[in-house]
């Protein structure tokens, strides 16, 4: 490994500067014991120290997102151990966890800043339209795992919880622009400044051009892509501790070229055809928190958010739909050992679905309720030694009715330097548009009457897919500079949905078990270098092969941060993914290489490449809807930063 050899050497030859190793010193990003005390929500509902958590969570920092030298929201998922990450085509990415590996993964739950951003057609989400300046992002929490008793329904195999800085914090101006063999450009603009002393603003912008990726078989892939996004926070602190925010944003783009395979009329029975041309997308959201932290045991939240999004594919096939939510917490300490979180929440979503000849959707319009309510309480059995946090979240839903997802998580932390956990938890996943109301053509026969049509049909009936997990984990701090994080898990699915071959639609009734262990070393050789490493192990067994999707059964990664000198940084990443046999999709090492240089306080250079080692490889392949295998091109870009 080249870069750890240079690195060897760079340390060696600098270790006068740091022969007094200081825990504290934040070079290479944060120190052991500043990571370990970060400050989560995700799954107790409330602040507290990550290291104590009783779940499977990964916390990507900012300076972390920073140094990664990755240009989007999903590319920076790839340096958490427990997610796949793959990219299908410059526009479309696959992310999920535990498996069910898909463009359209609904098992996972999204959220930016508290907003939910899964596509109520399918229940997944669509992640060239999440951007946000990855400059602001103050960290991404990952919950590996259910995350339902807070969250609710589709927060099955894991949740992503993207938090923003507050405004008071992104204040001056900042400017990034971006161009490469990849990236034609990647233009972004931020300022941020001050009402009042209490009253802080920022708006925002950004355009990116992005080159479509190579064909198999050689030539370009029909996906290159250009979107802008905007948008504005606003966040006044009052008295007595209450916060107010208001933020917005908006997204854009008439060129989201694609590639898509529909039945064809004019060929032989389910003879498919190609449409090439670009789709587009519109949306936009506006939200708003008031809060009050009155004490650390004692506080509330109320969030109201609007979200609005248009998209039309290639074919002609539209999908319109407003969102509405409202969510209520309140957090407090009854007893001396008791902290309690409980909340209420709604959401109306009403859409408008315009059909083409092979995907029908019936009714067009529909308007779909969720109403929930939930309770957790996290007691202390032992001081700084055992607690057990037990809730659970009730909802009801315009598909399925009533559902309860409970949960029960012990934590135990025998010294400060070890935490040991473990888990038992339910959670629902509910049925979509795309299950209970759309019916495809897939394939038309050449006999009376004319074009005769065979459909694949939908099915209103549908029950939700039930899960239950169990879980354990392990987090030490072996030395001052050796930190371990260990997680294992076994998921069992009922009710799974499925072909129904007799009917031809989707039913319930297939069961799948998920099974592995995900794990994550950070070591600090010395104050200037840090190294992340992650590897992943996951089993997917079902009885039906249309129950779950193929996964790769390894994934590995190897980060290494490096200040070689004050103005100086040498950043670099080895991503490792298994074969997926059922796809025929070779393993692939992607290594990313970047050095950055701070030439003054306000202005920062860096030069970095992607997937050096490969001229192009396959991450996943969707060959059924795009109709061809889109492979990921090694790349160069130069990136210029300005701060004031």
């Amino acid at each position: 490994m080249l870069f750890v050899v240079f690195a060897a050497h760079v340390v060696a030859d600098t270790a006068d500067e740091f022969d007094d190793f200081d825990d504290d010193i934040t070079f290479a990003g944060l120190s052991l014991e500043e990571l370990m005390s970060i400050r989560v929500t995700s799954v107790a509902g409330k602040e507290m120290d990550w290291f104590t958590t009783p779940s499977a969570m990964y916390v990507l920092t900012a300076e972390e997102i920073r140094r990664s030298g990755h240009q989007s929201l999903p590319e920076a998922l790839r340096m958490v151990p427990g997610l796949t990450v793959s990219q299908t085509s410059s526009n479309s990415w696959a992310v999920s966890a535990r498996g069910f590996h898909s463009r359209y993964a609904n098992h996972l739950l999204v959220m930016i800043d508290g907003r939910t951003v899964y596509d109520p057609y399918f229940s997944g989400v669509l992640w060239h339209k999440q951007h946000v300046l990855l400059e602001d992002i103050d960290r991404i929490e990952i919950v590996r795992g259910p995350g339902a008793t807070l969250w609710g329904a589709n927060a099955v195999n894991g949740v992503i919880n993207v938090t923003t800085r507050p405004a008071s914090e992104t204040q001056g101006l900042y400017l990034s622009g971006v161009t490469g063999s990849r990236y034609n450009s990647i233009v972004s603009s931020r300022y941020g400044g001050e009402i009042d002393d209490d009253t802080h603003y920022r708006v925002w912008s950004s355009y990116r051009n992005v080159e479509p990726f190579r064909e198999a078989e050689g030539g370009d892939f029909p996906d290159a892509w250009d979107m802008t996004h905007g948008g504005f926070r606003l966040d006044r602190q009052g008295d007595e501790g209450v916060l107010f925010t208001l933020q917005a944003d908006a997204h854009g783009s008439n060129r989201i070229n694609q590639r898509t395979q529909v039945a064809d009329p004019d060929g032989l029975p389910f003879a498919l055809a190609t449409i090439t041309g670009p789709g587009r997308t519109t949306g936009s959201s506006l939200l708003g928190r008031i809060s009050q932290d009155i004490d650390p045991h004692h506080g509330w939240s109320l969030q109201a958010y609007y979200n609005y999004n248009d998209d039309v594919a290639n074919t002609g096939f539209r999908n319109q739909h407003h969102t509405t939510d409202l969510d209520f917490r309140h957090h407090f300490r009854p007893l001396d050992r008791h902290e309690v979180v409980w909340g209420l929440g709604y959401r109306y979503v009403t859409d408008n679905i315009r059909s083409t000849d092979t995907m029908i959707v019936d009714p067009t319009r529909r308007d779909i309720h969720t109403a929930s309510a939930f309770i957790q309480d996290t007691v202390t059995l032992v001081p700084d030694w055992l607690s057990v946090m037990v809730g659970s979240k009730f909802e009801h839903n315009s598909y399925t009715g009533f559902e309860y997802q409970p949960s029960l998580r012990i934590a135990l932390t025998p010294t400060e330097r070890q935490t040991v956990w473990a888990s038992v938890s339910r959670a629902v996943q509910v049925p979509s548009r795309y299950n209970t109301d759309t019916t495809t053509v897939v394939g038309y026969f050449p006999f009376p009457p004319p074009n005769d049509r065979m459909l694949f049909r939908s099915n209103p009936d549908l029950e939700s897919v039930s899960m239950v997990a169990y879980e354990a984990g392990y987090r030490v701090k072996l030395t001052d500079q050796v930190a371990i994080d260990t997680a294992v898990f076994l998921n069992r699915y009922r009710n799974m949905i499925t072909v129904d071959w007799e009917s031809f639609q989707w039913a319930n009734g297939g069961t799948a078990t998920t099974y592995g262990v995900e794990t994550t070393t950070t070591w600090r050789p010395a104050a200037n270098w840090r190294l992340d490493f992650g590897y992943t192990y996951l089993r997917a067994r079902s009885e039906d092969p249309f129950a779950i999707s193929p996964s790769p059964r390894h994934q590995g990664h190897l980060r290494s941060f490096l200040d070689v000198t004050d103005d100086v940084e040498l950043n670099t990443a080895l991503y490792w993914t298994d074969r997926i046999d059922d796809l025929d999709i070779a393993s692939y090492l992607r290594w990313d290489l970047g050095v950055t240089w701070h030439v003054t306080q306000n202005f920062e250079f860096s030069v970095w490449g992607q997937n050096l080692l490969q001229s192009r490889h396959t991450e996943f392949v969707e060959p059924f809807l795009q109709g061809g295998e889109a492979q990921v091109p090694r790349s160069f870009y130069m990136q210029a930063t300005m701060r004031f």
